[in-house]
């Protein structure tokens, strides 16, 4: 049997966490939550699983690979809009088998997957959906009715190719009632396996942070959560360093690769995640700190989720950017490496510079003899952005850019050199848009470049001759944004200027 790990329908209830970290790896006990169900599965006997992804796929998919990791095999299906299930499936029907298996991505689970096939399998049912028993008992089966289904959340259920069919026909719905309901008045059997079992969705952060606490407290049966005994109820992950002089109240989880300093106090429902420091005298509370974050001395975070600069307070939803390093920071490789990555672009450019400069200066006295042609352009664009207060809002940058009128690429970006020395872009990076072009943008494109550095040479321009489409471009630009690494910027930096030579 194959089983189809699906989508959330709306990924903004989980705002900022679906922010800062692709719905499917959003880390559960310091393990991505769809870790946690591939590890279910694979348990019990379910090697064939179907991703279906919309939300930062580029990186879900390069977490995941081939799945050899948890000996499984996986397959992707990189979906831009969720309709609901139906429709998600009717995407990927030849992938399917006769019979398989739906699980919502945002779900935590200890469901026996054993069990409820053999029970999907006795009752001969073209769908059964798995739902927690209110009491204890055997686990049982019955038909659904309409009313059922109007109360039931997403919940893991078998289909057959039969009723595949009929929902690729009629259900076009993310509500699960709406989906399912066509099928009842069908000549289709829709039963409930119901089982004592743990479930819980994750829809929002407050969810998140109950779900953390649960799975501390041993909430669900045969969840691998990674970490060596420090203390009872406290765990603790492989190379991290844990202060003599620092107290706890378990259930509490630090992950790998962290620092906890004298003084501190991690109370009940803490998760820390990897490669975190904690200073001196630092109170965490039923919070999570997600990796690669500092947290400076004398903090106190309760009812908390926090990463980088960032904190998110659950009871009131209040989030809050904290842009002073010495109470929060973010450790994270590609933060650090930006710097180096500026410097570098900078001393390249100035090289480039100075081989040009003859060139310039030629052009330079043709534009100042032919003032009426303006050879010489500065324009208003937008590049980097740049977060200037609590509200932790990312506001473009303005500068002015300037380029030469003319039809050699090479030519037109000399100019162009003077922004990167400045520090207004990189050699490699996004496009600088002016300010019609960047309010035209689609508001998730826009969020999409927000990580990117804008530059003075581009992924599109490395790839193809001719200039695309302004659409194409930013397609191409937003793949860049998710993707973009140091040595490819190398690559693109390579390529364009082999192909304007």
């Amino acid at each position: 049997m194959k089983a189809v790990i699906l989508p959330s329908a709306d990924t903004e209830s989980l705002a900022p966490l679906t922010t800062w970290v692709p719905e499917f790896l959003l880390p559960i006990a310091n393990k991505p939550i769809v870790e946690h169900l591939v590890e279910l599965l694979a348990r019990h006997g379910i090697r064939d699983i179907i991703m279906v992804l919309k939300h930062m796929p580029y990186e879900t998919e390069e977490y995941f690979g081939d799945g050899s990791r948890w000996g499984v095999r996986f397959s992707y299906s990189l979906q831009g809009s969720y309709e609901g299930p139906a429709d998600s499936l009717r995407r990927i029907e030849t992938m399917l088998g006769e019979v398989f298996m739906c699980l919502p991505a945002d779900m935590v689970t200890d469901l026996d997957i054993s069990n409820f096939v053999d029970a999907h399998c006795r009752n001969f049912g073209d769908v059964t959906i798995a739902e927690t028993a209110a009491e204890g008992g055997p686990p049982a089966v019955r038909a659904v009715e309409g009313e059922d289904l109007e109360r039931m959340g997403t919940l893991p259920f078998i289909l057959n190719r039969n009723a595949l069919s009929l929902l690729a026909r009629d259900g076009y719905s993310t509500d699960f009632a709406h989906v399912f309901n066509p099928l009842i008045n069908e000549d289709v059997s829709v039963n409930v396996y119901h089982a004592l079992f743990s479930l819980l969705r994750i829809r929002n952060p407050a969810d998140y942070v109950h779900v953390q606490a649960k799975a501390l407290n041993g909430g669900f049966n045969g969840m691998l959560i990674p970490g060596r005994a420090l203390q009872r109820g406290v765990l603790v992950g492989r190379r991290s360093r844990v202060h003599p002089g620092a107290s706890f109240d378990p259930p509490v989880l630090i992950g790998s690769h962290c620092r906890v300093g004298a003084g501190s106090v991690l109370g009940p429902g803490t998760v820390i995640s990897d490669h975190v420091i904690l200073d001196e005298n630092v109170s965490i509370h039923r919070s999570v700190v997600l990796g690669h974050t500092f947290v400076g001395s004398n903090i106190e975070i309760r009812d908390s989720i926090v990463m980088g600069n960032w904190v998110f307070r659950v009871p009131d939803s209040l989030s809050v950017y904290l842009g002073d390093e010495l109470i929060l920071g973010d450790l994270s490789k590609r933060s650090l490496a930006k710097k180096g990555e500026f410097l570098f672009n900078r001393i390249l450019a100035s090289l480039f510079f100075l081989i040009s400069l003859p060139v310039l200066v030629i052009l330079c006295l043709y534009h100042f003899a032919f003032p009426s042609r303006k050879f010489l352009v500065s324009e208003r664009r937008y590049g980097r952005h740049k977060r200037e207060d609590l509200s932790g809002v990312a506001r473009p940058q303005p500068f002015r850019f300037f380029f030469f009128r003319s039809r050699s690429r090479l030519i037109r970006k000399l100019p162009g050199l003077i922004n990167v020395i400045r520090g207004d872009l990189h050699l490699v990076g996004v496009s600088p848009l002016t300010e019609e072009e960047y309010h035209d943008l689609p508001d998730i494109w826009r969020t999409a470049r927000i990580g990117a550095p804008a530059g003075l040479f581009h992924l599109w321009e490395a790839e193809g001759g001719r200039d695309p489409e302004w659409e194409e471009r930013m397609i191409s630009e937003n793949y860049y944004a998710a993707t973009h690494t140091f040595r490819g910027d190398l690559k693109i930096l390579l390529k364009s200027l082999l192909r304007f030579l």
